[in-house]
């Protein structure tokens, strides 16, 4: 009972403090200078550069002008048609033998001298132009999680007897830290570079009785733990006027999948909604820019292949071994046409196919493969996705999606001892070819509070349903309890509190009930499961 009163204590005290520190910040941030006004001063400086810009040739051609005059060269015209014009020709040049090159020269001193000035200043602004091609920026985001599990399982006596019993968990105060680099490098007008490196750990996760753990890895030599999510080159080009095309190779944004912007209180940052797919991918793909064509605003359609490989540590050539418990390759196809509707709206419709689904990994298992397919089945999905900011010029932005999917079991693999078959499993069945069809829900929306006071703070909520063979393709995803992978119902409430424009404050609450057991790989079992999270969010950018 003294814990639960302590842990009440603690959860109240980390709101009040939460309150207290909104309070303060907005304060701040209230004071912070007016946006229009640095973008004012921005273009003034813009202004001027261009005026140098612009006097640095005037000069340039007025010191050509004196340097042609100081040696006679531009002072003789090329046909002289009377005696008119050699004796004023000789007047000139009497009057500069008299007034002697010394004034001359001074003069064109002087002006190269302001040139080699305004020339300096140019090359700062054409090497910060060119800076400028290339941006770097950081986001920095804390998060606090609160988790609680409550499930009813049924279990069977030795006789045959079932019974039910209760359990319980929470997991309280686990907390992370998530950094990002993020690279953007636009190399010419038709040739963008865009990058992402992360570091997500929790808070000093490792074990204390390693010499070398998280409390002094930096202070270590050692390998890094830097990962790489995006990367990616985008090559634009225009074969036709009407159909201007963008070729994308690397690791793709495939990951905050729509409409993972809203509670992230960002412009949208993912290729594709996340119900059709979330996951980090490497591929080629290319994209049609179909507005010049059909007349629909920002309408596209995109090509995506992907592929997932077996690696050999040993010989690269040669196709990694089953018993070393590899899993075997894995290609991807994505098509997807997307179009502005209506103002601030974006419609899409998008498919996913995968010919061959792999087999798992089996390393951890123990036991030997006994009979091994060359893949499981084939895998499809058709996703229908809309979403609509300051919807009709309200203060609401709301989504709405819906996916059917579509998974045919051809294969299937069997574990044992030795000879003795112990598990058998196939692409959501226990090995028996059969089809597998599902669909899942997903909708929402957020309201955007009219306060200047609190710089306009937002509240959201989000439901998403899958049925008991739905399979969402969603390890990618940015919440911890990857929703949409539910087969069951999730609900998700959230509030954003803006402190500036660049770090705000979220504070939400999901819950999620699970009907079924969650795995690409065997029939799915009955679940009462309920999960909630209750967690508060830190998250800054520059």
């Amino acid at each position: 009972m003294r814990r639960i009163k302590m842990r009440t204590f603690v959860f109240a005290f980390l709101c009040a403090a939460t309150y207290l520190f909104i309070a303060c910040c907005t304060v701040i941030a209230a004071e912070q200078p007016d946006m229009q006004q640095i973008l004012k001063k921005l273009d003034e400086v813009i202004q001027r550069n261009n005026d140098l810009a612009k006097q640095n040739e005037e000069l340039a051609k007025k010191v050509q002008r004196l340097e042609k005059q100081v040696t006679g060269g531009a002072a003789v015209p090329q046909k002289i048609k009377s005696d008119d014009e050699i004796s004023i020709l000789k007047e000139r040049v009497k009057t500069l033998e008299q007034q002697g090159p010394a004034k001359e020269n001074a003069e064109v001193a002087s002006l190269k001298e302001d040139v080699g000035e305004m020339s300096a200043i140019l090359q700062n602004v054409e090497r910060k132009t060119l800076l400028d091609r290339v941006q770097m920026g950081v986001e920095l985001r804390t998060r606090c999680d609160w988790f609680s599990l409550r499930e009813r399982v049924k279990t069977k006596s030795l006789f045959g007897k079932t019974s039910y019993h209760h359990n319980s968990d929470k997991v309280q105060a686990l907390c992370s830290n998530r950094f990002r680099l993020n690279m953007k490098a636009e190399i010419a007008d038709n040739l963008v570079f865009n990058g992402r490196m992360v570091v997500y750990k929790n808070w000093t996760d490792d074990p204390y009785e390693d010499p070398q753990n998280d409390a002094n890895r930096a202070r270590y030599p050692g390998s890094s733990d830097v990962k790489l999510e995006r990367a990616y080159v985008d090559y634009f080009f225009t074969p036709h006027p009407l159909l201007p095309l963008a070729l994308s190779f690397g690791r793709f944004p495939t990951t905050d999948g729509m409409p993972t912007e809203f509670r992230e209180n960002t412009a949208r940052k993912s290729t594709y909604p996340a119900l059709a797919y979330d996951y980090e991918t490497d591929g080629a793909g290319v994209s049609f820019m179909l507005e010049n064509l059909t007349g629909l605003k920002n309408s596209a359609l995109r090509f995506l292949y992907g592929r997932s490989v077996s690696d050999n540590d040993y010989q690269i050539y040669r196709h990694a071994d089953w018993y070393d418990g590899h899993l075997d390759e894995q290609d991807v196809y994505v098509a997807q046409f997307e179009t502005e509707t209506i103002k601030n709206s974006l419609f899409i419709i998008n498919y996913f196919y995968s010919p061959e689904f792999s087999q798992p990994d089996v390393s951890f298992k123990g036991v030997n493969p006994v009979k091994l397919s060359s893949n499981l089945g084939s895998y499809s999905k058709l996703t229908f996705f809309f979403e609509a900011k300051k919807f009709l010029d309200s203060n609401f932005d709301w989504f709405a999606g819906y996916a059917q999917q579509w998974a045919r079991a051809d294969g299937k693999a069997t574990w044992g001892l030795g000879p003795i078959p112990l598990q058998t499993i196939g692409l959501i069945t226990n090995g028996e070819s059969r089809e597998r069809n599902a669909h899942a829900w997903q909708i929402g929306m957020r309201y955007n509070i009219p306060w200047e006071t609190l710089n306009l703070p937002k509240v959201g909520v989000e439901f998403n349903t899958g049925s008991k063979y739905w399979l969402g393709l969603n390890g990618g995803a940015e919440d911890p309890l990857r929703k949409l992978t539910t087969r069951g119902n999730a609900w998700d409430f959230y509030y954003i509190q803006p402190i500036t424009s660049h770090f705000m404050i979220r504070l939400g609450h999901t819950y999620v009930d699970q009907r079924h057991s969650y795995s690409p790989f065997g029939t799915p079992e009955r679940l009462n499961t309920q999960i909630r999270n209750t967690y508060l969010l830190l998250d800054a950018n520059f």
